[in-house]
């Protein structure tokens, strides 16, 4: 089976919408983060054992490969909110 040709070039617009210096400052403690869109309504709510390699699995995502799902929630995120947690499975935060 061919691969549908695109209209329109895909891109990843996530860092330039929440910002490089966000991704370079992340952390690696477990922490819990949510995703805002446009109007500050919330997106997604997801927990990480190390928060700075989960983040960037949207940053680094392919647009040409990745789910729908994903692919939806990165262009409509304009922002990310994160909570250090104690660990994963506490879900309890120790600071923002």
């Amino acid at each position: 089976m061919t691969k549908q040709q695109r209209l329109f070039e895909h891109y990843n617009p996530i860092e330039n919408r929440v910002g490089k210096t966000f991704f370079e400052e992340l952390h690696t403690e477990p922490s819990v983060y949510k995703m805002y869109g446009r109007s500050e309504q919330l997106l997604y709510v997801g927990k990480a054992k190390n928060l700075r390699n989960r983040l960037f699995t949207y940053r680094r995502a392919n647009m040409d490969s990745s789910s729908r799902k994903t692919i939806c929630l990165i262009r409509m995120t304009h922002k990310i909110d994160i909570e250090i947690c104690e660990s994963e499975k506490k879900s309890t935060p120790v600071r923002k």
